[in-house]
C-alpha cells in the first residue's frame, strides 16, 4: 500500500514538474475583474483605424453638425461646422483640392465677415465656435497650425495600419466616450502575453506609435502593446478644460475607468502582462499619473507596474482649486496605508520649463520645485524605486520624445 502511495506521489510530482517546464519562460497573464456595465459593453466597439486618403475627404454628421476629416496642408485636420455651412461650402466650391485657407475663407464668406488673405487673423477664424443644440461649445478652431483632432503623420501611420485597432469605449461614470488606439507589436502572437505601454493625451501620443513600433522592428526594445487613450472625435482633446476635467477634477473616475474597465477589457481582447505594464502622463497628465501611482493600492486590479510622471503641474489653478488637491503633498496618504512602495516611478521635467509658466504659480511651487520636494519625500520614506531626471536645455514638453524612447529602452530593452 505504501509503495502504491509513493508511486502516486512521484507521478503527481513529475506531472507538476512537466507543467512547470512547459510554462517556463511564458509571460504570466493576470486576471483583472471587468467592472463594465452592460450599457458600457454594448456601446464599446473595436475595429481597424480609418486612414483618410490624401486626396479624399470624409464627412460624419453629428446632431446637425458635420465633422470634416481630411489631411489639409499636411495636417490631419478634423473640424466641425454647421451643416448649413457645409452645404454652402460645397455649393460654392470651385477647384479640385481643399486648402485650409479656402475652408476658412468660405467660412468668413458664409458669416459675411472679411477674410485676411495674409493669415488666419479675421475674427471669424479666431472665434470659430460651433455650438451644440444644448448651447454648449462644440468645437473651436484656432489659428493655422491648429487641428481639432488627432495629430499624427498619416504616411507613418498608414505603413502600420494593419497592426492598429481603434476602440470606442464609453464610461457611464464620466459620461464620456474614449477613443483608444492599440498598436500590436511585430509578429504578434495571440497566445502570448505582452506588457502594455499606455499613454494619456492620445490626441498627441498616438503620433509616437510608428516610432515606438519601429524600435521593436529594429531590435531596440522587446515586443509590447502600445495604447493611446484619447476622447471621442466630437471632443477637442487639446482643450485645456477637457484635460482639466479628466486628469484633475475627475481624476478618481478616470483612474477607475483605466483600472477597472479599460485594462480588463484589453486583457479580454489581448493577453496582457500587467506585471510589466507602464502608464505615462505629462503636464496635467503627470499630475494624474502621480495620483494613479499613489492610489493604486485602493484597487484589487493592478494594471501598471511603472508610472511616468512628466512635468507635473501641481501648481495649475485647475488642480489647486479641486477638492483634496493638497493631499498630493502626502502622496494621498499612501504611506499611512503602506510601509513600502511596490511601484516604479520615473519623474522628469525640462530644465527651462519653470520660466514658461511663472505667472501662474500664485505662490505655489513651480514644476521643478515640486519635483524636488517630491524626491525629498521619497527619500524620507526610503523609497528605492523612484528615479528623477531633468533634461538640460529643455522646456515643458520638448524633451518628451527623447525621454519616452530612453524609458522604453531601459524598461523593455534587451
Amino acid at each position: 500500500m505504501k509503495s502504491k502511495i509513493l508511486v502516486l506521489v512521484l507521478i503527481i510530482a513529475l506531472t507538476l514538474g512537466l507543467v512547470a517546464c512547459q510554462n517556463a519562460g511564458k509571460s504570466e497573464v493576470t486576471a483583472l475583474k471587468n467592472y463594465m456595465s452592460e450599457t458600457e459593453k454594448s456601446k464599446t466597439t473595436i475595429g481597424e483605424i480609418t486612414i483618410i486618403d490624401k486626396h479624399n475627404e470624409t464627412q460624419k454628421i453629428y446632431d446637425g453638425m458635420v465633422v470634416f476629416e481630411s489631411p489639409v496642408d499636411g495636417i490631419n485636420f478634423r473640424c466641425t461646422f454647421q451643416k448649413e455651412f457645409w452645404d454652402y461650402f460645397w455649393g460654392n466650391f470651385d477647384g479640385d483640392e481643399i486648402a485650409l485657407w479656402k475652408l476658412f475663407k468660405a467660412y468668413c464668406d458664409f458669416l459675411g465677415e472679411e477674410y485676411d488673405e495674409n493669415g488666419f487673423t479675421s475674427d471669424a477664424v479666431k472665434n470659430m465656435i460651433v455650438k451644440q443644440s444644448d448651447g454648449k461649445t462644440y468645437a473651436e478652431t484656432l489659428p493655422e497650425n491648429y487641428c481639432n483632432g488627432w495629430y499624427f503623420d498619416i504616411d507613418a501611420v498608414t505603413e502600420i495600419q494593419e497592426h492598429i485597432r481603434e476602440i470606442s469605449i464609453y464610461d457611464e461614470d464620466m459620461d464620456m466616450t474614449f477613443v483608444v488606439y492599440v498598436t500590436l507589436p511585430p509578429n504578434y502572437d495571440a497566445t502570448k502575453a505582452y506588457p502594455i505601454f499606455m499613454l494619456t493625451d492620445g490626441v498627441w501620443s498616438f503620433a509616437d506609435h510608428p516610432v515606438f513600433r519601429k524600435m521593436m522592428d529594429d531590435g531596440k526594445i522587446k515586443d509590447i502593446i502600445l495604447v493611446s487613450v484619447g476622447y471621442d472625435f466630437e471632443v477637442d482633446g487639446t482643450d485645456e478644460n477637457v484635460r482639466s476635467r479628466v486628469f484633475l477634477q475627475d481624476r478618481e473616475l478616470f483612474l477607475r475607468f483605466l483600472t477597472n474597465k479599460l485594462s480588463p477589457y484589453l486583457n479580454e481582447v489581448y493577453k496582457i502582462d500587467f506585471g510589466y505594464s507602464s502608464l505615462h502622463g505629462g503636464s496635467k497628465g503627470g499630475v494624474f499619473t502621480h495620483y494613479a501611482a499613489f492610489n493604486s493600492d485602493n484597487f484589487d486590479n493592478q494594471s501598471f507596474k511603472n508610472y511616468i510622471v512628466a512635468s507635473p503641474v501641481w501648481w495649475t489653478p485647475d488642480f489647486r482649486d479641486s477638492d483634496g488637491s493638497d493631499m498630493y503633498k502626502s502622496e494621498y496618504g499612501y504611506f499611512d496605508r503602506n510601509k513600502t512602495l511596490n511601484k516604479s516611478i520615473f519623474v522628469c521635467g525640462g530644465e527651462k520649463e519653470d520660466d514658461d509658466f511663472a505667472e501662474y504659480y500664485r505662490g505655489d511651487d513651480s514644476t521643478l520645485k515640486g519635483i524636488d520636494k517630491f524626491m525629498e519625500r521619497m527619500d524620507k520614506h526610503k523609497v528605492k524605486t523612484v528615479e528623477c531626471k531633468i533634461y538640460e536645455g529643455c522646456h515643458h514638453s520638448d524633451y518628451l520624445p527623447k525621454m519616452l524612447q530612453e524609458f522604453l529602452i531601459k524598461h523593455y530593452g534587451y
